[in-house]
């Protein structure tokens, strides 16, 4: 009789364990657990913007190159590049936020027969403190008045540029057309007006249409 009633109570005690591991299993799967996704999909995917300005901007050209003084450095450039470029046009290399600024001294006349390149060399300042293989902006032309964007608003994934426009919560991609550019605008000659609230922010998974939700940036 003993050996029965102890069988009863510990069965007793199992079938409790299981009804109340079930009721947990229950309150588990009910409670409503905040994701980032989640907060994303009902308040918006935080994003960065700028707006759209009128001003003018120097259109340059990025040059690859080597330091061959302290002052100066040397580059072999495709024909192309050759064509838009002149002795005394104005050079800069940004590092590490400082500024060197130069001209362009000298163009070869004639192509290398071997790389088929042109050699050129700019000549700065100062001393070029920086790795020997720098790059190097070199003004190819001016722009007045036009409508620029931070360079980090333009993507060109998918082989054709295009931003994103933020009005009312929403964004909309737009394709754009560049007219030229520096060390950190781009001159959107099409696709964009002065005023329009652009993403500057990682656009990599935005999508048409989506909500999004401006926030400030930390400097």
């Amino acid at each position: 009789m003993k050996r029965i009633l102890f069988l009863l109570i510990i069965g007793a005690i199992y079938a409790g364990s299981l009804i109340w591991k079930g009721e947990q299993v229950k309150i588990a799967k009910n409670k409503d657990v905040p994701t980032l996704y989640r907060y994303w999909q009902e308040n918006g995917t935080p994003v960065y913007t700028e707006k759209a300005v009128e001003r003018s901007l120097s259109d340059t050209i990025a040059v690859t190159g080597l330091r061959t003084t302290g002052r100066r450095v040397k580059s072999l450039v495709a024909p192309r590049i050759a064509s838009k470029l002149s002795v005394g046009a104005i050079a800069r290399i940004t590092k590490d936020n400082t500024i060197y600024n130069g001209k362009v001294t000298f163009i070869s006349n004639q192509v290398d027969e071997l790389s088929g390149l042109f050699e050129i060399v700019i000549t700065f300042s100062k001393n070029v403190v920086t790795a020997k293989s720098v790059v190097v902006q070199v003004e190819i032309g001016h722009l007045d008045r036009s409508v620029v964007v931070k360079r980090e608003a333009v993507s060109t994934r998918g082989g054709k540029p295009h931003l994103y426009i933020v009005k009312n919560n929403l964004i909309s991609k737009k394709f754009v057309s560049l007219g030229g550019n520096n060390d950190d605008y781009y001159a959107v000659s099409s696709g964009v007006k002065v005023g329009d609230e652009i993403v500057i922010s990682d656009q990599r998974y935005l999508k048409d249409q989506q909500k999004v939700l401006v926030v400030k940036r930390v400097e």
